[in-house]
């Protein structure tokens, strides 16, 4: 994959590599090269233009979109895609017990905690698409 790819194609496998100037990095490469995005943790997400400038932990709201990322390989924390319903069961970035689920250096659960806030209360509208990976 070169870095002037532009596109993203439903199904293609993109290789995944931790050092971001390794030839197999292509996933790292087309999200932080093309959109700005982190190379590591689950959540990782790309603030609105407005949002952008400010310091701090954004909402829900404040995101133009997340892209979740999970090898679908931790025997005791089993994330799982069910393709039929497209529900994603996901355990979140806190893989240590007795600690409060949303307590995470980057927040991701906190972000999960505020959109569900929002699907429940039928505020559609303000969460962000994610797209899995």
């Amino acid at each position: 994959m070169s870095e002037s790819r532009t596109e993203l194609i439903v199904d293609e496998l993109l290789r995944n590599h931790p050092r971001l100037t390794h030839p197999d990095a292509e996933f790292q490469r087309f999200f932080t090269f093309k959109k700005g995005i982190n190379n590591a943790a689950g959540f990782r997400v790309v603030a609105k233009e407005h949002a952008a400038q400010r310091a701090g932990r954004k909402s829900a709201a404040d995101l133009a979109f997340v892209v979740l990322v999970t090898t679908f390989g931790e025997n005791e924390w089993p994330d799982s895609l069910d393709l039929e319903s497209g529900q994603l069961v996901y355990y979140g970035d806190n893989r240590h017990p007795g600690n409060a689920t949303n307590k995470t250096s980057l927040g991701g659960n906190s972000l999960l905690d505020d959109v569900y806030e929002r699907l429940h209360r039928g505020d559609r509208a303000s969460i962000p698409p994610f797209l899995i990976f």
